[in-house]
């Protein structure tokens, strides 16, 4: 892992070149491993992702019901038509052939389409937001695979380090035992705790594996494509300001947006529900001709609402606008509350980093190479050196744990305050 960040730009170059590689040399040959920073990472979701890319169809889905709202009359007119012959005396003679050909369209006269165009743009405008909903949530679930595979390579950096130790403490054991200062407990012990480190390595090292394929199946990538993340975790960037995160919340959050396009769209449902309750008139012309006479026809028919006022779905439409709206209300207290939570656990993190201040990491360097100098001088026993060892390393992954800890909690506080994953929690850019 490395802790400044390497030039990469705002393109996601390096991964399209990946997925080139993929296509044309095979499998034969391993594909280059691509160096990724955490906005190539965010950029490369964006535009490969499947479920952002279907996330962003369903807006095309609501932009063909606005179109089938904007058509000006609902219904096609009507064409028939008839024609016989007229026949008279015993005989059935035919006397002539009457015909009759006639046109109808049905007219809404309560403003229906006016109310179908308002529901569609609310339920096109509610899509939008769905789908940066849905953005917002792949961003924060690739920087959190993001930080955590930064934190299992450095995690496996350091339990290499615990091997290499264990290793040349089994060394030693082994050559004391034969020089005659040792015992075989010693020994003994050295190889379990050597034996113990390379299992940690190992299943480190897995991990580490399985959160790059992880990450790639975020990135839209194909899972076997060698990412190289580049950066460092997230340090302390201070309290961050609730009030204005909650109030950024509360305007800015895609989902919250979402509700209220649909309840808007519910609105306009009902009034589109009072409005089909209106009788529509159907105009009709129409041409015939009967025993050599032509006859031209206007007539004009209106259904009497008598049983039906559409009273059902005038009743369905407010019960579904006020379901919609309680929903609404319930989704905000969610939004405040999964910040306030975010918040708690960051400044929880926080109040651990801070336990492992400057001379904490410099007692913990330090005691690494000492263990290495008593150890080479035969100042210190095996079994001591086997305690700091295992001491020195708990201490090294807790404070790994706490500055993973501290990354997720600061991506869960940005996601949930609608921000960029690549802004701070004071509302700007690193």
């Amino acid at each position: 892992m490395s802790v400044t960040t390497r030039p990469f730009g705002r393109g996601v170059a390096p991964l399209l070149m990946m997925l080139f590689w993929n296509s044309t040399v095979g499998a034969e040959s391993p594909p280059p491993t691509v160096p990724l920073t955490l906005e190539a990472a965010l950029a490369t979701a964006r535009q490969s992702s499947p479920l952002a890319r279907a996330a962003r169809l369903s807006i095309g889905e609501a932009a063909g019901s606005l179109t089938g709202a904007s058509v000006l009359l609902v219904d096609n007119p009507d064409l028939a038509g008839s024609a016989g012959p007229r026949t008279s005396g015993l005989a059935d003679e035919i006397r002539t052939t009457d015909f009759e050909i006639g046109v109808g369209q049905r007219f809404e006269i309560g403003g229906q389409r006016g109310h179908r165009i308002e529901r569609a743009k609310a339920q096109l405008e509610a899509a939008k937001a769905s789908a940066d909903d849905v953005q917002r949530v792949i961003d924060l679930a690739v920087a959190r695979m993001f930080y955590a595979t930064l934190a299992a390579e450095a995690r496996l950096d350091l339990l290499d380090q615990n091997e290499q130790l264990a290793g040349e403490l089994h060394d030693v054991a082994r050559r004391r035992l034969d020089a005659g200062e040792g015992t075989p407990l010693e020994l003994n012990t050295a190889g379990i705790r050597f034996a113990e480190a390379r299992r940690r390595t190992m299943a480190a090292r897995i991990r580490l594996q399985a959160g790059t394929v992880r990450l790639a199946e975020l990135l839209g990538l194909p899972p076997a494509t060698r990412l190289d993340p580049q950066g460092d975790l997230p340090r302390d960037e201070g309290a961050p300001r609730a009030e204005e995160l909650l109030s950024r919340a509360l305007q800015s959050r895609p989902d919250l947006t979402g509700a209220t396009r649909t309840v808007e769209a519910a609105a306009a449902a009902i009034g589109l529900a009072d409005a089909e309750a209106w009788p529509d008139p159907a105009l009709g012309l129409s041409y015939s001709k009967e025993e050599g006479d032509r006859i031209w026809r206007v007539g004009v028919s209106v259904p009497v609402p008598f049983f039906n006022r559409n009273q059902g779905e005038r009743e369905r439409a407010r019960a579904t606008r006020s379901r919609l709206m309680a929903e609404r209300e319930a989704l905000r207290l969610a939004i405040e509350s999964e910040l306030l939570q975010a918040l708690l656990v960051y400044d929880q993190a926080r109040s651990a980093l801070q336990l492992y201040d400057a001379e904490v990491l410099k007692a913990q360097s330090e005691s690494v190479e000492l263990l290495r100098l008593g150890l080479e001088a035969g100042e210190i026993g095996i079994s001591d050196v086997i305690v700091v060892q295992r001491e020195v390393i708990e201490g090294r992954e807790g404070y790994l744990d706490v500055r993973l800890a501290l990354a997720h909690a600061r991506a869960a506080a940005l996601a949930a305050a609608s921000l960029p994953q690549t802004a701070t929690l004071q509302g700007e850019k690193p």
